[in-house]
């Protein structure tokens, strides 16, 4: 769906637009790199597992 409120033709926003080649073999080395080589399930899982044990720990701390 578009925003184009004043009816301009062209494509969409630059931003919205796909990335080039380089820039996304860019972001696609820097994603890799984050998530430490893990796959998207593992690394869901482990994250979680943290969200699970920082609602424990700050109910913990609210408690007292």
């Amino acid at each position: 769906m578009s925003l184009n409120l004043w009816g301009i033709r062209g494509g969409p926003p630059l931003a919205l637009s796909p990335a080039a080649g380089g820039v996304q073999s860019i972001l696609g080395s820097i994603g890799k790199a984050l998530s430490l080589g893990m796959d998207f399930t593992t690394k869901l899982g482990i994250d979680a597992a943290f969200t699970g044990a920082e609602a424990i720990g700050c109910s913990m701390t609210m408690s007292f």
